[in-house]
């Protein structure tokens, strides 16, 4: 077994997803410190268990499964796990999935396994110290949050089928479907009715077209499938939909890559910062120049900014999120975000530049749970970062307690 990051693997490709979520930096391994300085093909299932041919998987690299982590009532739930997981590893389809151990996620996950097949758990670490993550995947990442958690799944897979489940399950598969309505990515979404366990979902969402709360063209790209074999055909034939809120006569919105730094001090606090001409906080960072990486923009924009030379192998790449821009209309952030835990040398020493108009320290975890913040907040800061922030602290916190009880 490696270790990347906060991940245990087993050798195999790491996939480099363009599309919104965590994407891994491969230009250098994390960890933490810096430097202070002046600037510088055998057949499968039926939804109901009986037999089916397998299907070719032409352009599908990688499917994200959502299901239950109960088995359920019935056993042709079972079944068809067994199949979705067989299925795509015969035809070398990587599995992505929410790194459990128990209910349909294991058995989707040992199907694939058992085939021969590759797959890519992503579970919180929450989750993960109470023993629910699966031990024998070819990949498990631990990650902070539930938010991370989805960002990263839906980063890795190029397809997201629901099993049956519950809440979770239909949590995750609505708001992959959601950012396709938006144009966050143009990734096809399914469901596995099997013995038509999601029979009365569908006659929901046609209630909800007739209402007015939701385009009939949105609701035709979903699949609703009898068979695993229905469901991949779905993602093979998909066409994305016009996105919600396009403007006519518009090429659409922009999106600008950047790089940012969630940067914690011993106490737990987290650096934003306020730049010249804008009116909220966020982390510093900017956008990346031609032919960097964002590890590189990273640097050069954090020296040019704080004065601080960061050692590039010493910062954790968390993930790529995307979020609305806070001062520009029309335009997202697609964000590389990277964290460091500094020392009090290295945050007494930062040296602002003139395109910072303010620096505030943070609590993270007061900022998260405490209602409305003291400054106005970028939303990639509020609605991503800043969980992560706390996450951070809340665990360097937990462990200073262990050193003292010890």
């Amino acid at each position: 077994m490696t270790e990347r990051n906060e991940h245990t693997a087993r050798p195999g490709r790491e996939r480099q997803p363009a599309q919104p979520g965590a994407t891994p930096d491969q230009t250098a391994p994390a960890g933490p410190g810096a430097r202070p300085a002046a600037p510088a093909a055998s057949g499968g299932l039926a939804a109901s268990g009986s037999p089916e041919p397998a299907p070719t998987m032409r352009g599908i690299d990688a499917v994200a499964v959502y299901c239950g982590s109960s088995a359920g009532d019935d056993p042709a739930f079972a079944r068809a796990a067994d199949s979705v997981g067989r299925i795509l590893a015969e035809h070398g389809v990587t599995l992505v999935y929410g790194g459990g151990s128990v209910g349909l996620m294991r058995r989707v996950a040992d199907a694939a396994l058992a085939a021969g097949g590759r797959v890519h758990g992503v579970i919180t670490r929450e989750l993960a110290d109470r023993e629910i993550a699966h031990p024998d995947l070819t990949e498990l990442e631990i990650v902070d949050t539930m938010a991370q958690r989805k960002a990263r799944m839906s980063a890795l897979a190029d397809a997201f089928l629901a099993l049956p489940g519950g809440s979770g399950t239909l949590e995750e598969i609505f708001e992959q479907w959601t950012w396709s309505q938006i144009g966050l990515h143009d990734k096809p979404c399914a469901f596995l009715d099997v013995n038509g366990y999601y029979t009365p979902l569908r006659a929901f969402l046609g209630s909800a077209v007739d209402h007015g709360f939701i385009r009939a063209a949105y609701v035709d790209t979903l699949r609703f499938a009898s068979t695993v074999a229905e469901a991949l055909a779905g993602f093979r034939a998909f066409v994305a939909p016009e996105r919600k809120w396009a403007r006519s006569g518009r090429s659409g919105e922009q999106v600008l890559r950047i790089a940012a730094l969630v940067l914690n001090d011993p106490d737990g606090r987290t650096l934003l910062v306020r730049k010249r001409g804008t009116s909220g906080f966020m982390q510093c960072g900017g956008k990346l120049e031609p032919g960097e990486t964002p590890r590189q923009a990273l640097v050069r924009e954090v020296a040019e900014e704080l004065g601080l030379r960061l050692d590039p192998d010493a910062v954790e790449h968390l993930g790529r999120f995307r979020a609305v821009a806070l001062n520009e209309p029309d335009t997202h952030v697609d964000a590389d975000a990277f964290f460091l835990a500094a020392d009090r040398a290295v945050c007494a020493g930062l040296q602002p530049d003139r395109e910072i108009a303010e620096l505030v320290w943070l609590d993270p975890v007061t900022t998260v749970t405490g209602g409305e913040p003291e400054v106005e907040i970028a939303p990639l800061s509020a609605e991503t970062l800043m969980p992560i922030a706390a996450a951070r602290a809340a665990r360097a916190r937990r462990a200073r307690a262990d050193v003292t009880r010890a």
